[in-house]
């Protein structure tokens, strides 16, 4: 534990800096995972923020597993910019950030798949071993209904998500 405080110590003024400082920049962290929400025209000027947080703290950002994601259809040269301003870093259409798939290429349901497959296991699984109805309602809501919230935080259940969801759960109703 002392080396994720360490860590935290070291990294929180970065983020109060970029959350703080004008530029417009939301931070999103958890330990060593960081997503920076940065328009195209204060991409620069944020990477230079990050490179002093680099030469200051000794702490480096591992380029191979940085990606920028832009939030529109960049045009070819919107690509040559982003590309020339952090030569060594991909441009994705869509990644994976914080367990969660982000970008243009993502549909509204595919964030909802994993945690669909695990309810639908979860519940099947303790609906089986809870025999009476209290149980069973305890093991749904504390078990199986929380592997959804951390998607739930970032986005809304479409109509075919909570069909798939609800479809698991009956088919375990006896």
């Amino acid at each position: 534990p002392l080396a994720c405080i360490l860590f935290l110590v070291a990294t929180c003024p970065l983020f109060d800096f970029l959350d703080n400082c004008g530029m417009g920049v939301q931070s999103f962290a958890y330990v060593d995972d960081w997503t920076l929400l940065v328009s195209l025209d204060k991409l620069e000027q944020t990477m230079r923020v990050l490179q002093c947080f680099e030469e200051a703290s000794g702490l480096v950002i591992n380029r191979a597993k940085t990606a920028l994601v832009p939030t529109w259809l960049p045009s070819a040269s919107e690509l040559l910019e982003m590309q020339a301003l952090w030569k060594d870093v991909n441009v994705s259409l869509s990644e994976i950030i914080l367990g969660l798939p982000i970008g243009l290429e993502v549909t509204a349901d595919r964030p909802w798949d994993a945690p669909l497959a695990k309810f639908a296991k979860r519940i099947e699984l303790y609906t089986r071993l809870a025999r009476e109805r209290p149980a069973k309602i305890i093991a749904t809501n504390v078990f199986c209904l929380s592997v959804f919230w951390y998607v739930a935080k970032f986005f809304q259940p479409t109509a075919p998500v909570k069909k798939r969801a609800r479809t698991s759960h009956e088919s375990v109703q006896t």
